[in-house]
């Protein structure tokens, strides 16, 4: 006998879903690097979800993991010693060479954009550096082979070069995302390094507007807000579990989804994430869910969301990147460390699909000032050429040649 989902459910819960994932069904075999490497993602995904969380647990809040791990991979191919150590641990990249890294994250994307057939799906990397460092090719050419990024020099003290990333980023994300660095842009700055990601796609089933009507919307402070619920009722893949109810709502060609998961009336979205992680995700609420009848009720709503992530990933466990005694050996001899980690992200849900898009810039900085120039000698020992001026009105007093200096 089935149970359909109770109507009021998401009305009652006063919460908005704690997630909004786009999950890609493919599958592969157990223990391949690519498997790997997406459950990685996944693990540093909830962490690093959980702190953006716990700083503004009264927020929207909206990220890509998938864009913010592939900026910080572009990184991590750079990194030696304990700063390499710590983005191993916090990116979930224990025992990834470089170049398995890089080879699987672009099967990975590869399979990704696959998607592409029956919704709009992009992906794009760039790297911009400064033309007076010396990058090491190796690091260039990984970045390059498997991350599909764009190689770049760029004049950071030029004031036009914060807008010339910026137009790659409003390009590379329909223009939903038009801003991922703020200029003018530091003279100490060596790099960026940048993601973007665009999703735009209809529902399999989309939402009757006939349907959708003003309902209240309980917020934690325990107010209402009237808001445009979405209605459906059809055969779903949903599960419940301890109070807690989720449900697939798949993208046109099925391989894409959106999962929502709605915390019990007790609980909250915090409290939930707490106990979620990757291998969680993997083997325990992914192969619950099951084909039933119900109904879902679901706000419409459209947000942006934009953060420096720094904070965040240190409380991931990634410390040294950020420092002065960083180690980014691998991209250059000259002293780099991570000076900003940048994401803003657009999300539009409504009654025929969703459209989303994500950029995570990472901005290098030198550890020191800009290398001086060496000490010189001056030896005047043959004729010369003098003068003498007035430094307020520029204006030249005296000048004369010394051929032949003595007393005459």
């Amino acid at each position: 006998m089935t149970v359909p989902l109770p109507t009021s459910t998401a009305s009652r819960a006063g919460v908005l879903a704690i997630l909004l994932i786009f999950t890609s069904m493919t599958v592969y075999p157990a223990d391949t690097d690519t498997e790997k490497l997406a459950s990685a993602n996944a693990t540093f995904g909830f962490n690093l979800m959980k702190q953006v969380v716990g700083e503004r647990p009264d927020a929207n809040v909206f990220i890509s993991p998938y864009s913010v791990s592939a900026a910080l991979q572009m990184v991590w191919q750079g990194a030696a010693g304990d700063t390499k150590a710590e983005m191993d641990k916090a990116l979930a990249l224990d025992g990834f060479k470089p170049n398995a890294a890089g080879a699987a994250y672009k099967e990975l994307d590869a399979s990704i954009k696959g998607a592409a057939s029956k919704v709009a799906l992009n992906v794009a990397n760039s790297i911009w550096y400064a033309p007076n460092i010396q990058i090491k090719p190796q690091f260039l050419s990984i970045n390059k082979d498997f991350y599909g990024a764009k190689l770049s020099v760029l004049d950071f003290t030029d004031p036009r070069s914060a807008g010339i990333v910026n137009s790659w980023v409003s390009e590379a994300t329909h223009d939903k995302i038009k801003k991922i660095v703020e200029p003018p842009l530091s003279s100490r700055t060596g790099l960026i390094l940048v993601n973007a990601i665009y999703f735009k796609g209809n529902w399999e089933h989309q939402f009757d507007n006939s349907a959708t009507k003003d309902e209240p919307f309980h917020l934690r402070n325990g107010q209402q807000k009237q808001t445009a619920m979405m209605r459906q009722s059809r055969k779903f893949h949903y599960q419940e579990d301890g109070g807690v109810q989720a449900i697939r709502l798949p993208y046109v060609g099925d391989r894409l989804g959106m999962l929502v998961f709605l915390p019990a009336t007790n609980s909250s979205p915090n409290k939930l994430l707490a106990d979620l992680s990757g291998s969680a995700w993997r083997e325990k609420i992914m192969p619950k869910f099951q084909e039933r009848q119900g109904t879902i009720v679901l706000p419409r709503f459209k947000l942006e969301f934009k953060a420096g992530l720094i904070p965040a990933l240190k409380g991931t466990g990634i410390h040294q990147a950020f420092s002065s005694t960083a180690n980014f050996s691998g991209i250059s001899d000259t002293g780099l460390y991570v000076s900003g980690v940048d994401h803003a992200s657009f999300v539009d849900v409504n009654e025929e699909g969703t459209e989303a898009a994500a950029a995570t810039g990472v901005t290098m900085a030198l550890t020191s000032a800009r290398p001086t120039v060496p000490p010189f000698q001056m030896i005047v020992d043959r004729p010369f050429f003098f003068a003498i001026e007035d430094s307020a009105t520029k204006s030249i007093l005296f000048m004369g040649v010394v051929n032949q200096p003595g007393s005459e």
